[in-house]
């Protein structure tokens, strides 16, 4: 059995813990990045989906009901950020749930949001990738909260991407080579929410990450760069 030549990973951040692995082995002889891609739905841009623009912030927060993935994190960022901008105010979150206890943790932090924001709020649990997609065409800006370290990419900040997002994120690893700018890696909730609360005083500059964003995930974290990727490294290798 031959022993591996090329290990394939998704970012710096995940080659980083198996190189110090497998190095002690002796192997493999070499390591290279593709980038993961968001999949086939999110290839392309539907313009008629667009969020209407009320004058109204629309947040987001998605993902699995984790310790990991820090959700007391996006309640306090509503929260302070619901100080400050009143009824202006829209937070959306979409939360997976694989069991029993993290659906009554979920049902009951939305009730909770429900109570700080009224109608302002909504909270999605288990829903489909078409309405994922839905998701985020909603939002002005989506935060990924995740502890420190914990991510190995972040799909779903490329997800948001895709649909001319402005995305933030913890230092939690991977995610931060996807968002691709330390501006706009954040630490405590103070901090998420000067940024958040700077995008929308400055429509342009919203605007404008939002447009930055779109052409990051075409270039970077399309299916067609991932294909050419993987072709130039069977290409190499069957020489």
């Amino acid at each position: 059995m031959k022993h591996l030549e090329t290990l394939v990973t998704t970012t710096e951040f995940n080659m980083s813990y198996w190189k110090k692995a497998l190095n002690q082995k002796g192997y493999p002889k070499n390591f290279t990045i593709i980038e993961n891609t968001a999949g086939d739905l999110f290839e392309t841009y539907d313009a008629s989906k667009e969020k209407l623009d009320a004058g109204k912030l629309v947040v987001g927060f998605a993902g699995r009901y984790a310790d990991w993935k820090n959700w007391p994190l996006a309640m306090e960022i509503s929260e302070k950020l619901q100080r400050k901008l009143g009824d202006q105010l829209v937070v959306k979150m979409a939360v997976g749930c694989l069991d029993k206890q993290s659906l009554q943790e979920t049902k009951a932090m939305f009730e909770y949001m429900s109570d700080l924001l009224g109608q302002n709020f909504t909270g999605q649990i288990n829903i489909t990738i078409e309405e994922m997609d839905q998701f985020y065409y909603e939002l002005d800006v989506f935060v990924l909260t995740s502890n420190h370290n914990t991510e190995s990419f972040g799909r779903t900040l490329v997800e948001a991407m895709s649909r001319k997002t402005a995305v933030l994120t913890t230092d939690a690893g991977g995610s931060v080579e996807v968002v691709g700018k330390r501006d706009f890696v954040k630490r405590t909730a103070d901090d998420f929410v000067n940024e958040i609360i700077s995008l929308y005083r400055d429509k342009k500059k919203l605007d404008q990450y939002k447009n930055e964003n779109y052409i990051r995930v075409q270039k970077v974290y399309s299916l067609k760069n991932n294909l050419a990727k993987h072709k130039i490294l069977y290409d190499y290798s069957l020489r």
